[in-house]
């Protein structure tokens, strides 16, 4: 019992103190794909194409008729923030790359890369046309 109420007085005096600020907000982990996907030789849309992010394949959607799909944008949530020159979101989030994996039994698995993830503004959805080698 005294060592719950010395933490919850530890937690007070750092939230009151400015060290930790309550400030539920958002930050951006992935920003979101969207593209085409065609066949390199004929440039018909393949449909089934299965479209995944590298470092996280649980992260995936598959093509439709149009060869079309889309990777909603995620977000990390954070409770707490920490003013001054070192700064932070707590808890900390993640940054996604938008390395993209595609992969169809008839066709070659290819990966895709963003060149320039720099250049995007946050929310700004990354578009991808891509053409695949058959097998």
């Amino acid at each position: 019992m005294k060592t719950s109420i010395l933490l919850l007085l530890s937690s007070l005096a750092c939230t009151l103190s400015g060290c930790i600020i309550p400030y539920p907000h958002t930050s951006q982990r992935f920003s979101g794909v969207s593209g085409h996907v065609r066949d390199a030789r004929t440039h018909r849309p393949i449909s089934g194409v299965g479209v995944a992010l590298h470092q996280h394949p649980s992260t995936r959607t598959t093509t439709d008729a149009d060869g079309a799909y889309h990777l909603d944008a995620q977000k990390n949530f954070h409770l707490f923030f920490m003013p001054g020159p070192c700064g932070a979101s707590l808890p900390m989030g993640e940054q996604w790359s938008v390395m993209l994996d595609f992969t169809h039994p008839g066709y070659r698995p290819f990966s895709f890369e963003d060149p320039e993830p720099w250049k995007r503004r946050e929310g700004e959805l990354f578009h991808a046309e891509v053409l695949l080698n058959r097998k």
